[in-house]
């Protein structure tokens, strides 16, 4: 039996997802992951009104964060596939998100600068639960800004 790759790469997120993604309870605090499809490391860090560390994750692997609120700048995820990508000019991929407590909602969005570090793959943008909360393809809603109800984890996957 053949299998397209279409099916095959969904396939593949689903079984990733459920290793990569904790079980988490509906009073927990929602979570931000970014799961490597690619077939290289890429290079993450989270950005607020500080700069967090660069964190490497490896081909087939994830990173993950809280969701947190900061007023004074909203967090950027960025991703760059070279080492040294954030701070070399290398091209650099953003999946910024802000809380808006009064209104319990998550603005979110996808962009790049420097050029597309994940040019030739798709980067999909989804809720852990089906329909939660709208979903972002890159690089069709490169600058397009969503929103949903800040209690569900967001899934940027990379490479699918």
């Amino acid at each position: 039996m053949r299998f397209s790759n279409i099916f095959l790469s969904a396939l593949a997120s689903i079984v990733l997802l459920a290793k990569a993604a904790p079980v988490t309870d509906s009073n927990s605090i929602p979570h931000v992951f970014v799961v490597n499809h690619c077939p290289y490391d890429v290079y993450v860090s989270s950005v607020d009104s500080v700069a967090g560390p660069v964190e490497s994750v490896p081909a087939g692997d994830y990173w993950y964060e809280d969701m947190h609120y900061d007023p004074a700048a909203g967090v950027a995820i960025k991703v760059a596939t070279e080492k040294d990508g954030l701070f070399n000019g290398s091209p650099v991929f953003i999946f910024a998100y802000s809380i808006s407590p009064a209104e319990k909602l998550v603005w979110y969005s996808l962009s790049n600068i420097v050029g597309d570090p994940f040019s030739g793959y798709r980067v999909i943008l989804h809720s852990r639960k089906a329909g939660a909360c709208p979903t972002l393809q890159w690089p069709t809603d490169n600058g397009i800004t969503r929103n949903c109800a800040d209690t569900d984890d967001l899934i940027l996957s990379l490479c699918v």
